[in-house]
């Protein structure tokens, strides 16, 4: 497999398959990029496969609904942190408290205070609304990505595409609409964001001058925003720009878009610092800078790669031609590769082994740290796919193209009817090692709408919500959010909490939102001392050196009527009442006269 080239589509007719040795894509300063005709057909039909596959869950915008339940708890905190930047506040965890960078993502935080501005009344539409739109028009995007670049020939590009929204339907319905799309975090915004990079850069790189370095530059800091962690990817596609193109003009211009885009780094770093006090998102201090001790490493060893595996087994499609297109890429000679291209594969590289090795992947459910890499996983397969149909399509006969493209268009319906058809209908008309292991996405679809129609959506309501399915983490946390607003509640665990108290002071003992314990090595003397939470939901149990210290700590054991989770019932975290508190009488009546922690 070797690097493509791009070639007109109707040059390929009747020759042989382009050399390995053709010049480079971005040698002409005059270049200018040409569609087949269906690609724009394609990206009709791409949006109109998105309208299908977003049809079913369309009730959700009309009525918010408790379907499916999987909006995770730190989703949340971003509806809290937007609601204080639309009342005025700033980005902050507390009202009237300092700037928080507690956020992962601030780019994301924008996006759900644009659809917070609309949906004032339920933190619950808000995140699905802000998840799932994302996710909705992503097909669309890396479909045309596709229609952009598998044209070897007009004919066999209609197979080709074909065949990739068969193939694609499935993961994408089933895990990216139907799971990510649902769950309130910036997965959804970073895999669309990350697209939409790539997208514009496939332009950009192509052209020279200070107008389009400065825009090419430009999506280094917009990265920065989407993702700290996604940074790899511009930097590495204008240093390959910069080190790697044949010609020079396009290497002074890549020298350009680099030193742009390190200067652009630099001040909106340096701007953080000077609102935050720190560069990056505190989590990032937390599980990659080595803040958070070995205990907490130990409760998540190995998850990362199992989560990692079960990522390559989902997208295994995607894997395979986009493996063997980076290393075709990385033994090829530099200068004959297009740079995106290279830099595409060494961001990759960076983020997947950064994933892998260096991140403590705490809530690490649906691959969710893995899956920003899906857009720059189908660049690499779409560029490979494309490689290895210009070396085929040369030597193939117009009738065998034609059968080719039958037999494409064929593959592309069965993947379909896979992806789509009721279970028990694909049980009866497949042979067995073709069924799919579980429900398929015409049933899970199907799931949504018979959810919708028992009215689970008028139903939904986040009090409710935790009395059903929450209630083994934070004890009587709906009796306790009905106490006054002067109350103050410190968690390790903080969305939901946040969720039932958006007037309350909420310290977050993971340090996450709160910079002065995470940065001054979870002094719980100075906590105690600064907060005085009136009420404390003892940390996670993975939390076990914080567990530890806030035990050791002397006003803690002086102050405060300790209840363990095992005297409370069936409960995941314990609590601690501060016996001097206004409030004090009226939580402990919450609580059995016999719970508490000799």
């Amino acid at each position: 497999m070797t690097p493509p080239t791009p070639v007109k589509p109707d040059a390929l007719r009747g020759q042989s398959a382009p050399s390995a040795q053709a010049p480079p894509s971005d040698t002409p300063k005059s270049h200018k990029l040409k569609y087949p005709a269906a690609a724009w057909a394609w990206y009709l039909v791409g949006a109109g496969l998105a309208v299908l596959i977003g049809l079913t869950p369309v009730p959700l915008f009309l009525s918010p609904g408790d379907f499916p339940d999987q909006i995770l708890d730190d989703a949340y905190m971003y509806v809290r942190y937007a609601d204080h930047l639309l009342d005025g506040e700033g980005v902050c965890w507390n009202r009237g408290g300092p700037p928080t960078f507690g956020l992962t993502s601030l780019g994301y935080l924008a996006w759900v205070t644009l659809v917070r501005a609309v949906t004032p009344s339920d933190p619950f539409r808000t995140l699905v609304l802000a998840g799932f739109i994302p996710a909705f028009f992503t097909p669309v995007l890396l479909l045309q990505l596709a229609a952009r670049h598998v044209w070897p020939t007009r004919t066999l590009s209609w197979a080709l595409a074909a065949m990739w929204i068969g193939v694609l339907q499935g993961p994408l319905t089933e895990h990216l609409l139907l799971t990510h799309g649902f769950t309130g975090m910036e997965t959804t915004f970073a895999v669309f964001g990350l697209a939409l990079a790539i997208f514009a850069l496939d332009t950009l790189t192509r052209k020279t001058g200070w107008s389009w370095a400065i825009l090419a530059a430009l999506a280094t800091p917009l990265i920065f925003l989407l993702r700290p962690d996604l940074l790899p990817f511009p930097l590495a596609i204008a240093g390959a720009r910069a080190l790697c193109s044949s010609d020079p003009g396009h290497r002074r211009q890549g020298r350009r878009e680099l030193a742009i885009a390190v200067l652009m780094l630099m001040l909106i770093a340096a701007s953080c610092w000077v609102y935050f006090g720190v560069p990056v998102p505190l989590s990032f201090f937390a599980k990659s800078a080595g803040v958070y001790d070995d205990a907490i490493r130990a409760a998540y060893a190995g998850a990362a790669k199992h989560e990692f595996a079960a990522f390559t087994q989902r997208y295994l499609v995607l894997f395979v031609p986009a493996g063997l297109y980076a290393l075709a890429v990385l033994l090829s000679s530099w200068r004959r590769t297009r740079p995106l291209d290279l830099g595409v594969v060494v961001g990759v590289a960076a983020f997947l082994m950064y994933h892998l090795f260096f991140v403590i992947p705490i809530m690490h459910y649906y691959q969710r740290f893995f899956m920003p890499a899906l857009p720059a996983l189908a660049w690499l397969a779409f560029r490979g796919v494309e490689s290895a149909a210009a070396s085929i399509v040369g030597g193939v006969s117009a009738v065998s193209r034609k059968r080719l493209t039958a037999a494409g268009i064929i593959l592309a319906l069965a993947i379909t009817m896979r992806a789509v058809l009721p279970s028990e209908m694909l049980a009866r008309i497949l042979p067995t090692p073709l069924r799919p292991d579980g429900p398929g996405g015409w049933d899970t679809l199907n799931m949504i709408a018979r959810l919708a129609d028992q009215g689970a959506a008028a139903r939904f309501d986040v009090r409710a919500n935790y009395r059903v399915k929450w209630t083994q983490y934070w004890f009587r946390l709906d009796a306790f959010s009905d106490l006054p607003d002067d109350l103050v509640i410190a968690t390790s665990e903080v969305g939901h909490v946040a969720a039932l108290n958006p007037g309350k002071r909420i310290v977050d003992l993971s340090g996450l939102n709160d910079a002065r314990l995470l940065l001054h090595g979870f002094d719980m003397n100075a906590m105690i001392e600064r907060d005085a939470p009136d009420l404390i939901y003892l940390p996670h149990p993975d939390y076990a050196s914080l567990n530890a210290a806030l035990r050791d700590s002397e006003p803690f054991r002086a102050e405060y009527e300790i209840f363990d989770r095992e005297h409370l019932g069936d409960v995941r975290f314990g609590l601690a009442l501060r016996r001097s508190s206004e409030y004090y009488s009226r939580m402990r009546a919450l609580i059995t006269p016999d719970a508490s922690t000799p």
